[in-house]
């Protein structure tokens, strides 16, 4: 538990920095698995669009 002022607002910058990031990190891997399965399946058409 965050005790001093510094380390509360630390705490709630880690949070909402946590939720930005992670967001971005989910869509960036579906990104990736979605170029690596159309260019598995010879849709190179698919893969430009995800780029």
């Amino acid at each position: 538990m965050a005790n001093s002022k510094q380390s509360i607002k630390r705490a709630r910058q880690n949070s909402t920095r946590y939720k930005l990031k992670h967001a971005q990190r989910s869509m960036a891997r579906t990104a990736v698995k979605s170029v690596l399965s159309a260019i598995e399946e010879k849709k190179i058409d698919e893969a430009k669009i995800f780029v």
